[in-house]
């Protein structure tokens, strides 16, 4: 009954492969206080950020580590692969698309580059630039994800 009044629920998938933490647990106040907005971060294990979600790649970041994205439904978002990386490191990360193309869910985004043996965990926040707009139902925290494949945020429009 009612059901009309039920608004409809989006996810979005993973960016890339690894473990979802809460932004409480990311050591950045920028993204630990929600300055930029609300979303989880991911201990990232794997070597490639995909988008979350169909949309349009909006801005990529000079350093090659981040990327911007609007979606139809309005949402706006950002993929930050690894806090505290190093901006002088441009090598270690590489733009697989242009800014302003439309994309699917699971789309490569960035490829990261790491150096032989190293298989440090980087923290890798998703992040909802227009929280107001939208009401998260599950972060899935503490999940093990698959980029383009795992939900990581579950959310209705306000």
């Amino acid at each position: 009954m009612f059901r009309f009044l039920k608004k409809k629920s989006y996810s979005l998938s993973a960016p890339i492969d690894g473990t979802i933490l809460s932004l409480d647990e990311v050591e950045d106040p920028i993204f630990s206080q929600r300055m930029m907005g609300d979303g989880i971060a991911i201990a990232a294990s794997g070597n490639l950020v995909c988008a979350p979600a169909d949309g349009l790649v909006t801005v990529t970041i000079e350093a090659r580590h981040a990327f911007g994205m609007c979606l139809d439904n309005g949402m706006e978002l950002i993929v930050h692969a690894g806090i505290n990386t190093d901006a002088d490191r441009k090598d270690a990360f590489e733009i697989l698309i242009q800014e302003n193309e439309p994309v699917k869910a699971g789309t490569p985004i960035i490829r990261i580059h790491r150096e032989q043996g190293d298989d440090s965990v980087l923290i890798t926040p998703l992040i909802i630039t227009n929280p107001e707009c939208f009401q998260l139902i599950d972060c899935h925290i503490g999940e093990n994800v698959t980029a383009g494949i795992s939900s990581a945020i579950d959310y209705i429009p306000q």
